[in-house]
């Protein structure tokens, strides 16, 4: 009786101790929440002085933008169209205007991609800028650009 009574206390504490080491570590392993933590994006569209900028934001994280600058800046002397990726692999940029020239990071090694010629003074554009994700392109902000 005695042996049985110990061989039960035995396994009893053996299933306890087993079950919150595997609770500790099944607690331990499990992927922690990120629900809370995913944010949306969203865009701010800004004036640059001589151009616009429409800037994507994952909460107060600034993911990366597209800007149109009006002739001369530094030492671009021309229109240009800009996209900049902060580097996040998750998130790359495109941006159009509206005669067709394109700057764009997806797929390039670097985070720039600019486009500079020289368009008539005065004309009005649209500069279109999206988001590309794995799940396709999101987030197209359209903005009237003068060159």
């Amino acid at each position: 009786m005695r042996k049985a009574v110990g061989a039960l206390l035995a396994t009893t504490a053996l299933a306890l101790t087993t079950g919150m080491t595997f609770g500790a570590g099944s607690a331990a392993a499990q992927p922690a929440d990120t629900t809370a933590s995913v944010q949306p994006i969203h865009t701010t569209t800004t004036s640059t002085g001589n151009g616009v900028r429409v800037t994507y934001y994952s909460g107060t994280e600034r993911l990366g933008h597209g800007e149109w600058h009006q002739d001369a800046r530094g030492l671009i002397q021309d229109d240009t169209l800009e996209v900049v990726d902060f580097g996040d692999t998750t998130y790359e940029f495109v941006a159009q205007l509206s005669d067709g020239r394109r700057a764009s990071t997806v797929g390039q090694p670097d985070n720039v991609d600019r486009v500079t010629r020289d368009l008539p003074e005065g004309s009005t554009h649209t500069m279109r800028v999206c988001v590309v994700q794995n799940t396709g392109t999101t987030g197209c902000v359209n903005t009237p650009v003068t060159a």
